[in-house]
């Protein structure tokens, strides 16, 4: 033991480090059932969005080997695309006369038994 971790121990403080070993020891248990969840999240959502936006900041041949980096310009090229303020266009008008029935539907009231 270091002589640093002595006089802590004897003064009564603990460092931040101690403080997450000493809870790990504790609560290994639930660490474990934790881990595929944070496996999942990592495997399966983060790394695929990361690598998403690090390839849309490159142009990629029909082979897919040797990307070319262009930085912004494939989103100058989507917001200078027609197509792209069409689709745009739809997709918000179909949200937006679709969301009253969503809402309406979660929120209705139970009905009323005839007497």
């Amino acid at each position: 033991m270091s002589n640093v971790t002595a006089q802590r121990q004897e003064t009564g403080q603990v460092s931040r480090v101690d403080r997450f070993v000493g809870a790990i020891r504790e609560h290994w248990f639930s660490y474990l059932l934790f881990l595929p969840t944070l496996l999942y999240l990592v495997f399966l959502l983060w790394i695929p969005f990361f690598r998403g936006v690090w390839m849309s900041f490159h142009e990629w041949s029909s082979g897919g080997a040797n990307p070319t980096w262009v930085g912004a310009g494939n989103y100058v090229y989507l917001l200078n695309w027609d197509p792209f303020y069409q689709s745009l266009q739809a997709t918000l008008g179909f949200g937006i006369a679709t969301f009253p029935a969503r809402v309406g539907r979660r929120c209705r009231l139970p009905r009323r038994e005839p007497r």
